[in-house]
C-alpha cells in the first residue's frame, strides 16, 4: 500500500483495517472509509424500511448472509455478531438508527474474519 498510495494511504488503510476489527468500537469508520471497503467484503443492498428497527436475524437473512434466523440467533448467543463495532448480545435485537453509519452503511462482523457490508437505500 505504501508504494502505491504513499505514507498517508498506508495510515488510512491501517486505520480502516483496525476499525473493521469485530468488537473494536474505539475507532469508528466513517462513510468514506466504509465505501473504500466495497469490493473487499461481501455486500448486500437493502431498503431502509427493510432494515431500520427490524430484527437483526430478519435483516441478515433478507441480505442472504445466513440460511436461517436460527443460525443468526445461535451466532449471537455465542457472542459472534458485531454491528459497526457494537457487540450484539440480545438475539432479538433490532437494527438501530444509530447503528447506521452516514445514514447508509452497516458493517456486520461474524466471528473473527467474516464481514458483510450492507448498503441501505
Amino acid at each position: 500500500v505504501r508504494f502505491i498510495r504513499g505514507e498517508a494511504g498506508l495510515k488510512k488503510a491501517i486505520q480502516a483495517t483496525d476499525a473493521a476489527r469485530p468488537g473494536d468500537s474505539s475507532t469508528m469508520l466513517t462513510g468514506k472509509e466504509i465505501a473504500a471497503l466495497r469490493g473487499q467484503v461481501p455486500e448486500a443492498v437493502l431498503s431502509k424500511k427493510d432494515a431500520i428497527e427490524k430484527r437483526l436475524d430478519d435483516v441478515l437473512v433478507h441480505a442472504r448472509f445466513a440460511e436461517s434466523k436460527a443460525d443468526i440467533r445461535r451466532l449471537i448467543k455465542n457472542g459472534g455478531l458485531v454491528i459497526n463495532g457494537r457487540k450484539v448480545e440480545d438475539e432479538f435485537d433490532v437494527v438501530r438508527k444509530d447503528d447506521v453509519i452516514d445514514d447508509t452503511w452497516l458493517l456486520v462482523s461474524f466471528g473473527k474474519k467474516k464481514r458483510l457490508l450492507i448498503m441501505l437505500q
